[in-house]
């Protein structure tokens, strides 16, 4: 169990299972504690992607803020985290053999970039996606992004 305010994103374990037949991915939602509440992960996503796609950065203004949760079902995908207060950006990089999810809390913002032909990425939040709050920031601030490769969607092309 994870008992904290987490205020930096990390990395956590989660149980996948290979026998003959394939694997089994139980995404075990860690327990986090907020002030004593347990976090409720709701908000349950799969996206697809090819290579070179980027998604992100985004993140919501208060009262909406979100945490988001990521596991990678397939390829490999970087993740930015972008530090809203100190501008800081931390890096992740996951793919569909590893046991690790990426938690981000509140006030950081996240993008990923899909590296190999196809990527899937299940995603899942505590918090109530609300588009009306969601902001993005260019990805132009994760300096060793080389950006002429990217596809990118009209609303990340800021």
């Amino acid at each position: 169990m994870y008992i904290q305010n987490a205020k930096k994103p990390f990395l956590c374990q989660y149980k996948k299972i290979d026998d003959e037949r394939g694997y089994l991915r139980k995404p075990i939602m860690p327990k986090f504690s907020n002030d004593g509440e347990l976090l409720k992960f709701s908000d349950v996503y799969v996206a697809e992607s090819n290579k070179n796609i980027f998604r992100g950065l985004h993140y919501q203004i208060e009262p909406y803020q979100q945490r988001k949760y990521f596991i990678v079902l397939k390829g490999i995908v970087t993740f930015y985290c972008y530090d809203l207060i100190n501008q800081d950006i931390l890096q992740f990089t996951l793919d569909e053999n590893s046991t690790n999810a990426l938690f981000i809390p509140h006030m950081w913002a996240s993008g990923y970039h899909a590296k190999a032909d196809i990527n899937q990425v299940f995603f899942s939040s505590p918090d109530t996606y609300v588009p009306e709050s969601e902001r993005v920031i260019s990805c132009t601030v994760i300096k060793n992004l080389d950006i002429s490769v990217l596809k990118l969607s009209k609303k990340d092309l800021i």
